[in-house]
């Protein structure tokens, strides 16, 4: 679990933002929360798609990559990108 009982409390008594569960194999297996968004669009890993039909819900467009290497250092897509303003 990413979060204590706690921290869940608190964050589940939040009404007012849109949350979503992310399942606990999705985020281990496949780095589901390891992503980056414009907002309109997720870059994310192919290896989650419980998370990518939630979002897509939401009316996000969806990119998912087979990306293998970056998964062997421990990483994914969020980790290599840099952010330009």
């Amino acid at each position: 679990m990413a979060f204590d009982d706690a921290s869940r409390a608190q964050l589940e008594a939040i009404n007012d933002l849109d949350k979503i569960i992310v399942d606990f194999n999705e985020c281990t297996e496949g780095f589901a929360c390891n992503l980056v968004s414009t907002g309109k669009h997720v870059i994310m890993s192919n290896k989650a798609p419980k998370l990518q039909a939630e979002l897509e819900a939401r009316g996000l467009t969806c990119l998912t990559p087979n990306v293998t290497e970056l998964k062997k250092g421990g990483g994914y897509i969020r980790c290599v990108s840099l952010w330009l303003s």
